[in-house]
């Protein structure tokens, strides 16, 4: 009995060069994220503003992919809070985003503080936009 050795489809170069900029835009955010909290974080608090401005900087999909990646991937780690591990454990990552390198390397407690300054930011942006009425489609539930 022979085997036979698959032969992967044929990609488009549009879809392969499209991946790539997406990978390269996702590992920007996850370092851009870092930086923001080099330099929000004094040894024992982390500046307010900082999920805001990770949030305009890279946008909302990009930030919450780097801090669901980060998470899941430290979910036994007791430094999370109960509310933070659930958030992330509801969230799915597709198996094309999973395992590409986008955790943080600041320490868990800074990631969770983190992680919780981004659920309140988005809890007052989807307020924001309601209160205004210009919100089309409405922010994914996040409790705190």
């Amino acid at each position: 009995m022979s085997i036979e050795p698959y032969v992967y489809p044929p990609r488009e170069p549009e879809e392969v060069e499209r991946q790539l900029d997406e990978h390269y835009a996702n590992l920007a955010c996850r370092d851009g994220m870092e930086e923001i909290i080099r330099r929000g974080f004094d040894g024992a608090c982390l500046d307010s503003g900082c999920a805001k401005r990770a949030i305009e900087e890279f946008g909302i999909q990009r930030v919450e992919l780097v801090l669901v990646d980060t998470v899941q991937s430290r979910f036994g780690d007791g430094r999370f809070s109960r509310q933070v591990r659930e958030w992330a454990g509801a969230r799915a990552i597709s198996s094309k985003e999973l395992g590409w390198g986008y955790i943080l390397s600041a320490h868990s407690a800074v990631v969770d503080g983190f992680t919780r300054q981004y659920l309140r930011t988005m809890e007052e942006m989807a307020r924001e936009a309601a209160a205004e009425g210009k919100q089309e489609q409405p922010f994914p539930e996040m409790t705190l």
